[in-house]
C-alpha cells in the first residue's frame, strides 16, 4: 500500500485542488484509505498526515460521505489528535441526524418501553437514563396530544437540548442477557393478565 500511496496520492492532491470530478473523489478516498492502513500497520505518522489530507480533500468533493468522516476520525484518533478526533466524530454524528431524519412522540415512547423492559430482564441499568430522556422528549413534541403523539417531526428541526435528550436513539436498543430460564417475576409487567394471556393464546 505504501508504494501506492507514495506514487499517486501527491498527484490526486494537486488535482482535488481545482477539479470536482467524482472519479477524482473516489480515487482520494481509496488512496485515503491506503494510507490510512500502511500508517495504522507500520505506526507512520506521516502517511497518518497523508490519509487524512486525503480525507480531507475527498469530503470537499463528497461531503456527505459518512464513511469517509469516520475513517477520517479514526486516522485523527490513531494519530494521537484527540481534540480533533473528537471534534471529527462529533461532525459525524451531527451528520447522522440529516435533515432526511424523523422522529416521533409514540415512537420515543415504545423505544423507552422496550429499553425499559430489556433492564428489567437483565440489560445494563444506565438504560433507564436514556429511556427517561426519551419519554421527556416525547413529552416536550407532544406525546398527550394524540395528534401531535403519531406527527413526525425533522430532527434537524429540534433544538440543541431536544438533541441530547434524544441521543443515541435509532441505534441498535439495549438487550437483556440470553436467558437459561424462564424470565424472574419482577420482569414480568404486572399490569398485565399473563395467565389469560398463555390461555387465550394455546386455545
Amino acid at each position: 500500500a505504501t508504494p501506492l500511496v507514495r506514487e499517486h496520492l501527491p498527484a490526486a492532491l494537486d488535482a482535488a485542488q481545482s477539479s470536482d470530478d467524482a472519479m477524482l473523489a473516489d480515487r482520494l478516498v481509496t488512496l485515503a484509505d491506503l494510507a490510512h492502513i500502511a500508517g495504522a500497520c507500520g505506526n507512520d505518522a506521516a502517511l497518518l498526515r497523508q490519509s487524512i489530507a486525503a480525507y480531507d480533500a475527498h469530503l470537499r468533493l463528497s461531503p456527505s460521505n459518512t464513511s469517509a468522516m469516520r475513517m477520517r476520525a479514526e486516522t485523527l484518533l490513531r494519530s494521537r489528535d484527540l481534540s480533533g478526533a473528537f471534534q471529527a466524530f462529533r461532525a459525524l454524528y451531527d451528520a447522522s441526524l440529516a435533515a432526511s431524519s424523523e422522529v416521533a412522540p409514540f415512537q420515543l415512547l415504545h423505544d423507552a418501553e422496550v429499553a425499559e423492559d430489556a433492564v428489567r430482564l437483565g440489560a445494563d441499568p444506565t438504560a433507564l437514563a436514556t429511556a427517561a430522556a426519551w419519554r421527556d422528549l416525547a413529552a416536550q413534541l407532544g406525546a398527550g396530544d394524540e395528534e401531535a403523539a403519531t406527527r413526525r417531526v425533522a430532527v434537524s428541526s429540534l433544538s440543541a437540548s431536544q438533541r441530547a435528550l434524544l441521543g443515541s436513539h435509532g441505534w441498535p436498543l439495549p438487550s437483556p442477557p440470553p436467558a437459561s430460564e424462564a424470565p424472574p417475576e419482577r420482569a414480568l409487567r404486572q399490569s398485565i393478565d399473563w395467565g389469560g394471556a398463555v390461555a387465550e393464546y394455546s386455545a
